[in-house]
């Protein structure tokens, strides 16, 4: 799977990948983030905070089983029989190589 602009799309998975270890790592941090950035009371961004935390992958990748899930549900709801391989919507090769520059995979 090709990309016109790699360099860009590395940027932008950098930031997810260091956007999800600050939100596993700082609990205080993401809340404040939260109630500053949807307004919303110190309380219900501590339950939200709590009920989605383990959801944030902390080196960006995606289970293959969610993503199986999600590819599964789209192929239904657009009425396509054919079975459709992970290999032609998902390319991975750019957030390796993040992973690798951040040093969390070699």
């Amino acid at each position: 799977m090709g990309c016109e602009r790699p360099e860009e799309v590395k940027r932008v998975i950098r930031a997810i990948v260091k956007a999800n270890g600050f939100i596993r790592r700082n609990r205080e941090g993401a809340i404040q983030v939260l109630v500053n950035w949807t307004k919303t009371k110190q309380e219900f961004a501590e339950a939200a905070y709590d009920s989605t935390v383990g959801f944030f992958s902390q080196d960006g990748t995606i289970p293959e089983d969610g993503l199986r899930i999600v590819v599964e549900n789209f192929r239904k709801s657009m009425n396509i029989s054919r079975p459709i391989p992970l290999t032609e919507v998902s390319d991975s090769t750019l957030l390796f190589e993040v992973q690798r520059e951040l040093g969390i995979k070699k």
